[in-house]
């Protein structure tokens, strides 16, 4: 998927959050991305590209799917993972966006793993 296509499933998420009321407002969402409301804005209206640090955010703190934002497969949002506490972003030092990406990569495999087991899970069940 290429940067457009990651910026659109980034909006959906953020529509996804608001309209389900885990975010109240986007200026709440956009102190948590650690951007100011107008960027954010920038990127709702798609004149600007969302970065790693706020994909990331919404993967740790909002329980998003990286497979989902990074390709668009599978579910948006992760079931049964716990939601951590908020944490505040920073600015990526240089070389920084590779340890994000790492970060969104192992997150996709730990959520591959468990839609493993629950599909094995579902295939127990039906022959019972």
């Amino acid at each position: 998927m290429d940067k457009q296509g990651v910026n659109r499933q980034f909006i959906k998420a953020v529509e996804s959050l608001l309209a389900s009321e885990m975010v109240k407002s986007k200026r709440e969402l956009a102190e948590k991305l650690g951007m100011t409301q107008s960027k954010l804005s920038e990127i709702l209206n798609e004149r600007m590209n969302v970065g790693v640090d706020a994909l990331s955010v919404l993967v740790s703190d909002y329980k998003v799917s990286a497979d989902w934002l990074l390709t668009g497969n599978g579910a948006m949002m992760r079931a049964g993972s716990p939601i951590p506490p908020p944490v505040k972003t920073e600015e990526t030092p240089a070389g920084g966006d590779d340890r994000v990406i790492r970060i969104l990569l192992e997150e996709l495999r730990r959520a591959n793993e468990d839609n493993g087991i629950l599909k094995e899970r579902l295939r127990l069940s039906e022959k019972q």
